[in-house]
């Protein structure tokens, strides 16, 4: 039994390591960066406030996330 668990284990990692070298080679080598919209995005992400919230308090930390929202 245990010979016929190791082979299956061998070639599901050969597929998978396979899918994954398919993977990096056809779709992310070709993803690309848009700068612009990833600076809009994290600008507007509320969870950057988190960082204020022990220097200012949480309301005041909650009304800005709030505002940066709307």
């Amino acid at each position: 039994m245990l010979p016929v668990i190791a082979c299956n284990l061998l070639q599901r990692i050969e597929i998978l390591a396979s899918a994954c070298a398919l993977l990096a080679d056809e779709a992310i080598a070709t993803f690309t960066v848009r700068a612009d919209v990833l600076q809009e995005t994290l600008a507007l992400n509320p969870m950057l406030v988190t960082a204020l919230s022990p220097l200012i308090g949480y309301d005041k930390a909650a009304d800005v996330a709030k505002q940066t929202c709307r």
